[in-house]
């Protein structure tokens, strides 16, 4: 199969469409992600060379609402989880997040 240049880098030539996958939770300390999901209200992407490192994790509101601008001093970001990944799984998630926002977008016209 030939590859076209909007191909390059986006594992498109190779798996065009996301496998099916059955998800198993993996269980925390004294919890699992499946009763006490992450919360997250802040991330930051990196990219190294060809890996993509996510930061999740929460800026607290408190940092936003009180620290007076004058001190310099930025809100907290506690990072509680960093994924690294491929630029390919990356690609997989940009399409899935892509998804999911047209369809929070279309509810969202359908509710106004």
């Amino acid at each position: 199969m030939k590859r076209s240049s909007k191909d390059v880098g986006t594992g498109a030539a190779t798996r065009p469409v996301a496998p099916k996958l059955r998800k198993l939770m993996v269980p925390w300390e004294e919890s699992g992600p499946e009763h006490e999901p992450l919360f997250v209200n802040h991330f930051q992407i990196l990219r190294d060379g060809t890996d993509v490192y996510i930061d999740a994790g929460l800026v607290p509101i408190d940092d936003i609402f009180t620290t007076p601008p004058e001190t310099g001093e930025p809100p907290r970001f506690f990072v509680l989880q960093r994924l690294a990944m491929s630029a390919n799984t990356f690609a997989d998630f940009y399409r899935s997040a892509t998804e999911v926002f047209k369809k929070l977008a279309k509810e969202d016209q359908h509710s106004a």
